[in-house]
């Protein structure tokens, strides 16, 4: 039992896994059929070949970044040339999360990628073009955002004749936007509730809640159609205020990969 531990724990917290999910869509343009999203989520400060690695061999189309990237300042300019190669590769798209807030220097941060070619997404949507057909991608900013942060209403306004691909740092369920007609949401927070076991999937949620409801255990599906897929992210979560990261356990990181079709 110890040497299982002993595996899993250093699986948990060294191997990158890919997770693959297939998203059908009435709405999608059939010019975005095929289409390959990479969701890159949680680092939380941490860099690694095999991160960058993983979302390489998953050849994606589009590269999203949801959230809780960094922890401190200090880790801004590993951050930005982990973005910079990433946006390299293939058009990037970046929503904060709640740790981006609480270093006081999300604003420089979120600077740093614009430069680099990152779209920050925080309050805005936009459209992607691809043979003659559109999809709309829309971000939310963490609820601890400074400022005055648009509605999702406003960030949404006019896109119910289009497929919607929406960022969130934190999950909410598949319906929640459905006014807005939301077709895919994206998000993670919830670290796949860093310790897992058979049968009840993650145990300890970021805000220290017992058995994480969107815990990415499997796509939600809403009763309108639209779809959430969590991501269980790349690190273990932060204690409060000291750089100590609770190790995940039974719960490899993982970087996400949604094949697109249209159905």
């Amino acid at each position: 039992m110890l040497a299982l531990l002993v595996y899993a724990f250093i699986y948990s917290n060294t191997k990158v896994v890919l997770r693959e999910y297939d998203v059908a869509s009435a709405e999608l343009p059939a010019a975005f059929s095929g289409l390959r999203l990479a969701v890159v989520s949680d680092t939380h400060g941490k860099f690694d070949r095999r991160t960058l690695d993983a979302v390489f061999d998953a050849d994606p189309d589009i590269i999203l970044l949801t959230g809780d990237i960094i922890d401190d300042a200090a880790q801004i300019q590993d951050a930005a040339d982990f973005a910079g190669a990433l946006a390299d590769r293939a058009p990037t798209y970046f929503v904060t999360g709640n740790h981006e807030w609480a270093t006081d220097a999300a604003r420089e941060f979120i600077s740093k990628l614009s430069l680099l070619g990152v779209h920050v997404m925080d309050g805005r949507a936009e459209y992607f073009e691809k043979d003659g057909g559109r999809i709309v991608i829309a971000g939310l900013p963490d609820p601890t955002a400074h400022g005055d942060n648009p509605s999702p209403a406003a960030v949404l306004e006019n896109t119910k004749d289009d497929f919607v691909l929406l960022l969130s740092h934190r999950p909410y369920e598949p319906d929640h936007f459905a006014e807005f007609g939301t077709d895919l949401i994206v998000s993670g927070h919830v670290h796949g509730g860093m310790v897992r076991l058979p049968g009840l999937g993650g145990i300890i949620g970021p805000g220290r809640e017992f058995l994480p409801k969107l815990d990415g255990s499997r796509a939600y599906k809403g009763a309108n159609g639209s779809t959430l897929i969590v991501s269980r992210g790349l690190a273990g979560v932060k204690f409060y205020d000291t750089q100590f990261h609770f190790p995940r356990l039974f719960n490899p990181r993982e970087v996400v990969v949604i094949t697109l079709t249209k159905g």
